[in-house]
């Protein structure tokens, strides 16, 4: 009401200036004050107008008078509002960049129009090149045969002679046509194989590409034997790869596989009979290409080998004087895919950054080469993904600036560009997480919900590509978990069934979805945690149901399914025992589980990568374990697995821990030690915990977590506090604080089952002190 015949904008500066982020007063100069509203057209006297209605205040503080909200109490309806207005303006910028991309994708519709025709003209040009070659051949041996006929004439008479001389000529002439026919033929089959192919596979014209290999490999496979040599070889070869890869692509996995192997040990043979050089290109992309099927990633040395072989055959190609942008893009793919598979950070920045320099140098950036540009940005944000690894945060927020300004410029000018809108999306994921990692809360919000729509906008253009709607269950889980963490627990619960379901949105039953079953799982322990158990069984059957196809899809090994059982499923079934409270079985399972996990990680058939999940994954075993104890009242046993996990136990009161798992480790250690009434210990070793978390709350982490975290830690410390006098009031003063933060919780999130456990601890033991 106090505002209601102001201008907007003396709400928008009250709302920004004088509330913090984090919706606390700030008070602001008032000289200041008067030049904002006079900037947003209000009337001179309008700050003391609002003075006089009791909504600001003005003090002066050290000669310099200062403005204010009036009391406390209006904090919370000034960030309310403040709030509405971000949401409506996000929305409004949303719906914008919506119209935008609906221009955008006219544009490229139109381009992929053109293209199809171009395809259809020089399909047709193709085959009557094919036609022109075959009848010439026949005509060349025709004109033989009346050659041979003419010589045996020629003694009879001299007009034999002159027949025989006039076929000469005209065999010279039928082989000249032959041979323009089949080197416009094979120059036409050229085009297509490399710059047409060029041209469509950006826009994830695959069908298209697939059409056009095919017959391509029809028309050198139909060679007669006279006119195959290593050059035509060499080209049937490079068809069949673009025909693999594009089919591939489609998602006909297998069909694609074959016509890729069948590339490599084509170009293989040509090199075994001398074509090493002219071939090298070829079998390096087609081993690329072949690097990414299913069997390659069940066997994950030969994988690595397959991918360092195809860096060695592309390095000497792509240094050449004479190097085409074509192979310099290829070794900087080849370099890429190297890296993301290496296992030490600094080893894959490395070959980044040689992928990187590869790029800068053939237009990248510039823009003369928009798919070196798309490669670029890609490269440079794996770099930043393996500089934030290593804890070199600034420098990699610099490289996802400049790879988003970079795929923001191709983007404008080719809306359709595929490893444009992928890397893109990886930016945002990445930006979301680097801003949700600095409490940016609202930012990383809007950035993953950016990538999911560049996800769905890419897929717009390639609808088949399932490792784009792999990105979008991806993302809609990430959304989901900021929305549970902000308190916004129904909201997450129905964003973590939209990731669930993408596959019926893509009509297919999610083999190649790898998200998918994680996103059922995670659905089913947020709806166990809200105590819907009846849909948390349903959910969690439907995802281990989807990656048992995945597993039989992609034929995995008796050690790759027992790696999914002790990784995947029985992993979400102890976080479900969790969630219901149903203790005892947690104990029992994840005993199990560390066994069946030790005795796994001695199998020589596991992969460096399910070796280094099952590594991970004991020390999680441990901790449910150790928390089941607690909550059993089994001290002793909770108390022997924490101190296993916390070697270090000797720090000082003031010392922050290292970590939140080691945070959270001391919680629980301090809580048996504190029900066990060994109170000075208590205090040693949660000193650091309640450090942590308090550090973290100062710099804005107001999370699900974080906040439980502290309450818990409060509680605890509450908990050990001397009988006397003081230590009674400092007891209560940490339980009145505990109650305070865990009342702070949205009242979705106080009826998650762990939640809801530790507000009744801290009533029942404030409950005592009032007694």
């Amino acid at each position: 009401r106090a505002l209601a015949d102001q201008p907007v904008g003396v709400r928008r500066f009250i709302e920004d200036e004088l509330l913090t982020d984090s919706g606390y007063r700030e008070s602001v100069a008032e000289e200041r004050v008067k030049k904002a509203f006079a900037a947003a057209g209000a009337a001179p006297d309008a700050l003391a107008f609002l003075v006089g209605r009791r909504l600001l205040r003005v003090e002066e503080r050290l000669d310099v008078r200062r403005v204010e909200l009036t009391h406390d109490v209006l904090c919370s309806v000034v960030k309310a509002t403040r709030e509405v207005r971000q949401e409506r303006e996000t929305k409004e910028a949303v719906e914008r960049q919506l119209v935008a991309t609906r221009e955008k994708e006219a544009v490229t519709r139109r381009a992929l129009f053109r293209a199809r025709l171009v395809a259809g003209v020089c399909t047709v040009l193709l085959l009557l090149a094919a036609g022109t070659a075959v009848f010439a051949f026949s005509s060349l041996k025709r004109a033989r045969q009346a050659e041979q006929a003419a010589l045996k004439a020629e003694q009879t008479a001299q007009q034999a002679a002159e027949a025989a001389r006039a076929a000469e000529a005209r065999t010279e002439a039928l082989r000249k046509l032959s041979d323009t026919a089949r080197g416009q033929a094979e120059g036409l089959a050229s085009f297509l194989l490399a710059d047409f192919f060029d041209e469509l596979e950006p826009t994830g014209r695959f069908d298209t590409i697939a059409r056009l290999a095919e017959r391509t490999v029809a028309y050198y496979s139909g060679l007669p034997e006279e006119l195959r040599s290593p050059f035509t070889e060499r080209r049937r070869a490079l068809a069949l790869m673009r025909q693999g890869w594009a089919v591939f692509s489609q998602g006909k996995y297998d069909a694609g596989e074959m016509m890729l192997n069948d590339a490599v040990a084509a170009f293989e043979k040509l090199r075994a009979e001398g074509d090493q050089e002219g071939s090298a290109v070829g079998l390096a992309l087609s081993l690329v290409y072949q690097s990414q099927t299913y069997s390659a990633f069940r066997d994950p040395d030969a994988q690595l080998k397959t991918r360092q072989r195809a860096v060695e055959l592309l390095r000497a190609p792509a240094a050449a004087a004479n190097a085409s942008s074509r192979t310099k893009r290829s070794l900087a793919y080849a370099l890429r895919l190297l890296g993301l598979i290496q296992p030490d950070n600094a080893a894959a920045l490395a070959l980044y950054e040689e992928s990187r320099q590869v790029l800068a140098g053939t237009g990248a950036l510039d823009y003369s080469d928009l798919s070196a540009a798309s490669s670029h940005a890609l490269s440079t944000r794996n770099a930043a993904f393996r500089l934030t690894a290593l804890n070199r945060t600034d420098e990699a927020e610099r490289y996802r600036k400049e790879a988003l300004a970079l795929v923001g410029e191709v983007l404008g000018r080719r809306p359709g560009d595929l490893l444009g809108l992928y890397a893109r999306s990886m930016l945002q994921n990445d930006q979301a997480e680097a801003e949700f990692t600095r409490f940016n809360f609202d930012a990383a919000l809007a950035m993953a919900t950016a990538a999911e729509q560049t996800c769905v906008e890419y897929l717009r253009f390639n609808p088949a590509d399932p490792g784009l709607w792999q990105g979008v269950a991806a993302t809609r889980s990430r959304v989901a978990g900021y929305l549970a963490q902000l308190g916004r627990i129904n909201e997450a619960v129905e964003k973590f069934r939209a990731a669930a379901n993408v596959a019926i949105e893509q009509r297919s039953d999610a083999e190649g979805i790898q998200a998918v079953p994680g996103a059922f799982a995670t659905l089913a322990i947020w709806e166990a945690r809200r105590g819907n158990q009846s849909a948390a069984d349903k959910a969690f059957a439907e995802g281990v149901r989807i990656r048992a196809t995945m597993d039989r899809e992609r034929r995995a090994t008796e050690t790759n399914r027992e790696v999914t059982r002790l990784f995947f499923i029985r992993e979400r079934q102890q976080q479900l025992m969790w969630s219901r409270g149903d203790y005892a079985s947690l104990v029992a399972d994840a005993g199990e589980d560390v066994k069946a996990t030790e005795l796994l990680l001695q199998s020589p058939k596991i992969t460096p990568a399910e070796k280094l999940a099952l590594q991970r994954r004991l020390p999680a075993l441990r901790d449910y374990m150790a928390w089941a104890h607690i909550m059993l009242g089994h001290y002793t046993e909770a108390e022997a697995i924490l101190r296993e996990l916390l070697p270090e136990l000797k720090a000082e009161e003031t010392t922050i821990a290292k970590s939140g798992t080691e945070a959270s480790r001391r919680n629980g250690l301090a809580l048996v030690l504190a029900r066990q009434d060994r109170r000075a210990e208590t205090l040693s070793i949660l000193a650091p915990a309640v450090a942590w978390y308090r550090d973290r709350a100062g710099k804005g982490d107001s999370t699900l977590d974080g906040k439980t975290n502290l309450g818990e830690s409060l509680y605890i410390q509450a908990l050990a506090q001397p009988d006397d006098a003081d230590g009674r009031s400092a007891r209560r003063a940490l339980l009145d604080e505990a109650a305070q933060v865990m009342d702070s919780l949205s009242a979705e999130a106080k009826q998650l089952h762990y939640q809801r456990i530790v507000i009744g601890w801290i009533a029942e033991e404030r409950a005592k002190q009032d007694n």
